[in-house]
């Protein structure tokens, strides 16, 4: 294991359930939770932004961006009654579709994906985003039922019928999760630099933790507001 994946390994250990843990509580924590991501994420934006071609335009678009996105996590989690085990949801997938598509471009290689936005990524591991995070959804789904409680509603009117459904929606958060991280792949090529920030050991900054994170929040709320 190269140095690099075990600092990822172990940066993911602590985050994670720490943010599972801040989700489920809810309130002033979450609260809290979202604006110590949204104010160094603006940051990061801001300096991408920096000498670049229509500076003013385009830092206007990624403020807009990001507050939409991150505006959307609040909306999923206050905004439903199911909304910690919707919002828990979207992360376990994303963090699916991360580790699948990591994992299976490195075992199978194949043709890239986007050579000149981010030589890394393959097709290959573009289908282990869609299948894991389609998995992970439809675990999530089975889980459901065993977890609903008076402090974790998870009723969202699925029945077993609905597995393929789930996995479909699961897989579009993958692809979608994918178009985030490309998107802000593009933009730190577009400024010439590897990393957004350098606050969190072995992910770069926040931006290079959470640019699949983003996109999915936006489509996933959109999808629930017009599943209910």
């Amino acid at each position: 294991m190269n140095a690099n994946l075990r600092i990822r390994i172990l940066s993911g250990i602590v985050l994670a359930p720490l943010s599972c843990f801040l989700i489920l509580k809810g309130g002033w924590f979450f609260a809290a939770f979202l604006m110590a991501g949204l104010v160094p994420a603006l940051y990061e934006m801001l300096k991408l932004m920096e000498k670049t071609p229509h500076q003013y335009k385009m830092m206007a678009a990624g403020v807009f961006y990001i507050t939409m996105t991150f505006g959307s996590y609040a909306f999923m989690r206050f905004g439903f009654e199911q909304g910690a085990w919707l919002t828990l949801c979207t992360i376990i997938c994303v963090w699916a579709s991360d580790i699948g598509a990591y994992f299976t471009g490195k075992k199978m290689g194949g043709p890239k994906l986007a050579p000149r936005i981010s030589p890394n990524k393959t097709w290959w591991g573009f289908a282990g985003a869609l299948f894991f995070s389609g998995i992970a959804a439809m675990l999530m789904v089975a889980a459901g039922p065993h977890l609903d409680s008076a402090f974790l509603p998870t009723d969202m009117g699925l029945k077993p019928a609905d597995a393929w459904a789930v996995f479909i929606v699961g897989g579009v958060m993958g692809a979608v999760g994918q178009a985030g991280d490309l998107l802000i792949s593009a933009l730190k090529r577009r400024k010439g630099t590897k990393d957004a920030g350098q606050l969190i050991p072995g992910h770069g900054g926040i931006l290079d933790r959470i640019d699949s994170l983003m996109l999915v929040s936006l489509v996933f709320t959109l999808f629930v507001v017009a599943w209910q």
